[in-house]
């Protein structure tokens, strides 16, 4: 089963330098979005939670809100 994740990841780390999102205060290139993926998904799992589990989340409009995703 492929994930949607896995094809963003993907995605991401193909020209990581360039923009990815912005917010209005913030921009975050590719790279910044997976890296901050990354640490998501490993707080996450130092909480107990395991890949394929569902999670909540509770966002603003922020481009640091969407690596959550």
């Amino acid at each position: 089963m492929r994930h949607l994740a896995d094809d963003l990841a993907a995605a991401l780390s193909r020209q990581p330098d360039r923009p990815a999102l912005a917010d209005g205060q913030r921009a975050l290139s590719r790279g910044a979005v997976l890296a901050r993926a990354g640490d998501i998904a490993g707080a996450l799992g130092r909480a107990g939670v395991r890949p394929d589990e569902p999670v909540l989340l509770a966002c603003s409009n922020r481009a640091d809100d969407v690596a959550a995703f």
